[in-house]
This record gives structure tokens, C-alpha cells and sequence, in this order.
């Protein structure tokens, strides 16, 4: 059997308060207890799926009457537990290279499999399909390797594999997680030296091809020396000669489709 806990589950009033929440047990059910008499909805929160239920698909709604001093029981979302997957996987897994996802997986049995539809989410809820990858195995069995590239990877992501057999039925895959700090195109940023006296070098990653403006500030809040850069996708580094300003204390920052990224401080010297 199936584990069946710690999905969550909410009670709403009429109104659309939540009231109450609680978690399924093994089994799958779930209890509210000392409810007042009234009307209410009970709902499955979907981003919590149990090993039994990878995908539990859209949130569902179950409204509920009580009357004074009853009770309400059989309030079943009807989730059954998954079939087999139409194939066998044997790894789903994800890597970050530079500011792109690199998704791979591999394969033992392919009959009857049509393609994959790589899925991504930013919720985890969500999911839209962003590419599809045709099946290699030709109907057999072995072991078969595949690879996907998002280059629109940015902060968090979900990615899934939605399988479709060729009688049309489909399945999904477990989902994965990939964070970055490639927010609005830019990040991993590093500073050095620091202290520096008269040159200073800073090097960031980047999704896309793009001019960006590096600015400097001072501790009163102005701007001391301003450079548009051009940046290319991956690794960039950058040489500023600050010979001409006086020593302190100073703030980077880059402006970046009207977004302003703070980048770090760093100390001048004489």
C-alpha cells in the first residue's frame, strides 16, 4: 500500500477563512475536530504531495453542512495510488552549469513510449510543458540516455517528465528542485581585491547577452562613478581603475532591466 501521509489539509468557513489545517495519516485520513455547526469547504493542498502521490493534480473541494451535534465522514478526495510507470527510470536528476538547468535522465525499458515532455514549474503546482524529447529506444529494452537544456532557469524551478505511451496514456516523473541566483540575468557576483587601492575587478554570471550599468556609490548615498558594460551569456569579468576616488567605504551596484542589483562593498585605500 501506498504511504498516504502528511498531505496537508485546510477547512474553510463560508466566508473563506481558513479555521483549521491538518496533516493525513499512513492511510490517507484525516480529522477536525470540536467543528461548530456550519457550512464549509475542505481542500487539499497539492504542494505537499506523499511518496504515494508524486502528483495529485488540481486542488479539490469537498463542501460540507454540519448540523448541531453531528458529524461528517466519508470526505474522500479519491486519489489512487499511481500505476507503474509506462517505463522504466532509472535516474532523474539536475545540475546547474553556469545559469542554465541541465536535466538528464536514463532509461532501462522504452516499449510502447512515444516521447518526454519536459515540464517546468515555479511553484511546484504549476507545471508547463517547455520542450519535447522524442524516445530513442525504438520500442526495445536496454539502457537509454537522454539530456535537456533550460536556459531560462532563474532564482527556483520544478522540473518534471510528463511520459507518453503511444495508446495515449501518460504518466509523470518524480519532481525535482534547481536553485540560482541568476535573478534578472545576473549573479554569483565576487569582489577582490578588497581592500583595493587602485584597481578594483568584479565577475558575475549571466543568462543572456546584455548592457548593464556598474555603479559606484558612497556612504552619503552618491553616485561616484557610473560605466555601462556589456555582459555575454556565462562568465564575465570586469577591471575598473578607482585610483581617483577617495579613500572609504563604497557600495556596488548594477542596474539591470530597470532593476537595481546590489552587488557587494568594498573598502579604498590611500
Amino acid at each position: 500500500e501506498p504511504d498516504l501521509s502528511n498531505i496537508k489539509v485546510y477547512l474553510y468557513d463560508d466566508t473563506g477563512k481558513v479555521i483549521d489545517s491538518t496533516l493525513t495519516i499512513t492511510d490517507g485520513t484525516y480529522s477536525f475536530d470540536n467543528i461548530p455547526p456550519g457550512d464549509y469547504n475542505v481542500i487539499v493542498d497539492t504542494s505537499t504531495p506523499s511518496p504515494g502521490y508524486p502528483d495529485l493534480g488540481t486542488p479539490g473541494t469537498i463542501p460540507v453542512t454540519l448540523s448541531p451535534g453531528a458529524s461528517s465522514s466519508d470526505n474522500n478526495f479519491g486519489f489512487d495510488p499511481d500505476p507503474p510507470l509506462p517505463i522504466e527510470i532509472e535516474s532523474f536528476t539536475a545540475e546547474l552549469r553556469e545559469c542554465s538547468a541541465n536535466l538528464q535522465w536514463i532509461t532501462y525499458s522504452e516499449e510502447g513510449l512515444i516521447n518526454f515532455e519536459v515540464q517546468r514549474s515555479l511553484d511546484g503546482i504549476r507545471f508547463e510543458t517547455i520542450g519535447i524529447v522524442e524516445a530513442i529506444g525504438n520500442n526495445q529494452s536496454g539502457t537509454f540516455a537522454y539530456e535537456f537544456v533550460d536556459n531560462e532557469l532563474s532564482t527556483e524551478a520544478y522540473y518534471r517528465l510528463k511520459i507518453v505511451e503511444a495508446d495515449e496514456t501518460t504518466d509523470f516523473s518524480n519532481v525535482i528542485v534547481l536553485s540560482s541566483d541568476c535573478y534578472v540575468g545576473i549573479g554569483h557576483h565576487n569582489i577582490y581585491p578588497n581592500p583595493a587601492t587602485s584597481q578594483l575587478t568584479f565577475e558575475l554570471q549571466s543568462i543572456k547577452y546584455e548592457t548593464i550599468q556598474l555603479s559606484m556609490v558612497d556612504m552619503l548615498g552618491r553616485i561616484v562613478l557610473t560605466e555601462n558594460i556589456t555582459i555575454t551569456r556565462g562568465s564575465n569579468s570586469k577591471t575598473m581603475n578607482i585610483t581617483r576616488l577617495d579613500p572609504g567605504v563604497y557600495a556596488i551596484r548594477i542596474e539591470s532591466e530597470g532593476k537595481l542589483i546590489p552587488v557587494g562593498k568594498f573598502v579604498k585605500l590611500y
